[in-house]
């Protein structure tokens, strides 16, 4: 997708010049715009002895100052690579969740020009590009904080996008909406729950092996393998003595509760337990089947 050039429409009859006409802010957009197509590192110095980062901060301090030009450019950047485009979002979000005192006339602005990236140009904000930028749904989806209960301003198309990607198993822990718009969240919360993960698993019992070993290697593609390669690795670990041991132990506490222990014929009830529940392959211990 190519990145936007700002302009600001007046409805004055004599029209002030473009912001970024002048000679000063005009190089700076073209070091911003440069640097969101690039993927510039935030420390580069572009020649002008400012590095990538000063210079998207001023268009931050200018854009929750109500400078259109400035909010649009912001946007822009967001759209583009690498450090830049993370930051022009995470300050995009700021201004949305009203961050350092500000207002709410600005942060409505941004989640309009948000939103009228997904609703008018699809063929680039498309699912595969939103899934890697959830940061953009929040800033189009999420109530204002001053907003009503009853308040219906986010497009339906923008509902539509999010619901469409809420199925996908690996989510920041931040993305619950409801019917197609997120809460309104202070900028600390948003920030600590877009460090974390929501992961959806089937409910079929091995759910808790799959997100086990994930969080053990640090490895989300166990969260896509069969129960089979789960079993073979509960065998080739010490878990299988462990699931069997605590089976045993709860079948103990059971007698000491209610005064008797359950028999099976010629087989002890733990082995019998797990030999149809895990070692069979369909984990339905863990289940509510099991």
């Amino acid at each position: 997708m190519s990145i936007l050039i700002p302009h600001r429409s007046y409805s004055t009859i004599i029209r002030s010049p473009p912001l970024y006409d002048s000679e000063a802010h005009s190089h700076q957009l073209g070091v911003l715009i440069s640097a969101a197509i690039e993927g510039t590192p935030l420390h580069c110095d572009r020649g002008d002895g400012i590095s990538v980062k000063e210079h998207l901060d001023s268009v931050y301090l200018r854009a929750k100052n109500n400078c259109c030009e400035s909010l649009e450019l912001l946007q822009n950047i967001a759209l583009g690579k690498g450090e830049i485009a993370t930051l022009a979002l995470d300050y995009l979000c700021r201004i949305v969740c009203q961050d350092e005192d500000g207002t709410a006339n600005v942060a409505k602005k941004a989640r309009a020009q948000c939103q009228s990236l997904i609703t008018d140009f699809p063929q680039w904000i498309n699912n595969t590009f939103l899934q890697d930028r959830f940061t953009l749904l929040f800033i189009a989806c999420t109530r204002l904080k001053d907003e009503g209960l009853f308040a219906d301003n986010i497009p339906a198309l923008v509902k539509e996008k999010i619901m469409q990607l809420d199925h996908l198993p690996v989510k920041p822990k931040w993305y619950t909406p409801h019917q197609g718009e997120f809460d309104a969240l202070n900028y600390a919360t948003f920030n600590d729950n877009n460090r974390q993960l929501r992961y959806a698993l089937p409910q079929d019992g091995a759910c808790q092996f799959w997100a086990a070993l994930m969080l053990r290697d640090r490895n989300e593609n166990w969260l896509e393998v069969d129960k089979s390669i789960i079993l073979q690795e509960i065998k080739t670990t010490d878990w299988e003595s462990k699931i069997q041991l605590a089976i045993k132990s709860a079948i103990a506490s059971m007698g000491e509760i209610y005064g008797y222990f359950p028999i099976a014929d010629g087989e002890c009830v733990d082995a019998m337990i797990y030999n149809n529940t895990i070692a069979n392959g369909y984990f339905t211990l863990y289940s509510p089947r099991g």
